[in-house]
């Protein structure tokens, strides 16, 4: 695809929150206590890839809502400290998700979708999505308003308009899975799913009946992530790219930074291969950090170059 050099290489739609983090060994009993320490971060799927793309180097903009309070002038100020352009409408409340780590990295959350929920077409001016090269919309599921209106309509337009369209729907609570997004992976440039949610989409286990029934769907590239096992691709052949070892410490936001150091590829007019090694080491050395801190250029490219491939 043959992009604009005048626009702005990014703009994301979709959520926002608070993430409080909480470190745990086991859950305290009914009326009991326990005593832990915990991280304010801020965080959201689309906010994390945002200011990811922007420590990549990447030209960025945000659309999002948050409550009139005090986190919500936190999250907008991070943003600004990040050189995120945003268009930011005040709702009810700020959204909030609070992450119960546990050992060998397994996680709980707790959260409360705030005023992502009350984020809709209303809030979104088209031409200042269009004047950006690429329109991504994550954790679409917690878009309570959003995913009953036709998000499908912006792919489709911004698509004729010379826009990639870029989804990771998240997971859904709701277990509707394809139904809600039928019509938008039709009009979808890259879709980013994990394992777990492209099970859920495709009603299938193993990676090739997955990615056969989504491209059916979907014409753009399908990316399935795997965690530390790296990505599995379908485009015009099927790869699947290894992760890279890493002492990982927290796995919050490492799925959205990925998105992020994949779409850099792309916009680098990358080959699918070095693009997904890229992605996938932004992801692992995201989770060697505490709340979701993308990785230096350096850092990326020395272990790229240095680092362990993990062998599926």
């Amino acid at each position: 695809m043959n992009f604009n050099p005048k626009k702005k290489d990014v703009i994301g739609v979709g959520d926002i929150c608070i993430d409080l983090l909480v470190r745990l060994n086991e859950l305290p009993e009914p009326e009991g206590d326990i005593e832990s320490n915990f991280q304010v971060h801020p965080g959201g799927n689309t906010a994390n890839f945002i200011v990811g793309c922007s420590k990549l180097g990447l030209s960025a903009s945000f659309v999002g809502k948050v409550g009139n309070d005090v986190f919500g002038k936190y999250l907008i100020e991070f943003l600004r400290k990040n050189n995120i352009d945003y268009k930011i409408n005040y709702g009810k409340s700020t959204g909030f998700t609070i992450s119960l780590m546990f050992s060998k990295g397994k996680r709980s959350f707790i959260f409360d979708s705030g005023s992502n929920n009350e984020l809709g077409a209303e809030d979104i001016n088209i031409d200042y999505l269009f004047s950006h090269r690429c329109l991504y919309c994550g954790g679409f599921f917690h878009l309570k308003k959003l995913r009953t209106q036709n998000l499908a309509n912006i792919f489709n337009v911004a698509q004729k308009n010379g826009s990639m369209t870029l989804f990771d729907p998240g997971w859904d609570h709701a277990n509707l899975w394809l139904k809600d997004i039928n019509d938008i992976l039709k009009h979808t440039s890259v879709l980013f799913v994990n394992k777990k949610e492209a099970e859920k989409i495709a009603g299938k286990k193993d990676l090739k009946s997955i990615a056969k029934v989504l491209s059916k769907i979907c014409p753009g590239i399908i990316v399935i992530k795997l965690g530390e096992r790296g990505c599995f691709i379908r485009s015009e052949k099927d790869f699947l790219q290894p992760g890279f070892r890493v002492e990982s410490i927290d796995g919050t936001g490492a799925g959205d930074m990925f998105d992020a150091g994949f779409v850099f590829g792309l916009l680098r007019k990358w080959d699918l291969e070095k693009t997904a090694k890229f992605a996938n080491a932004v992801g692992a050395l995201t989770t060697t950090k505490i709340g979701a801190c993308a990785p230096t250029n350096d850092e990326i490219f020395e272990l790229m170059r240095n680092g362990d491939d993990i062998q599926n």
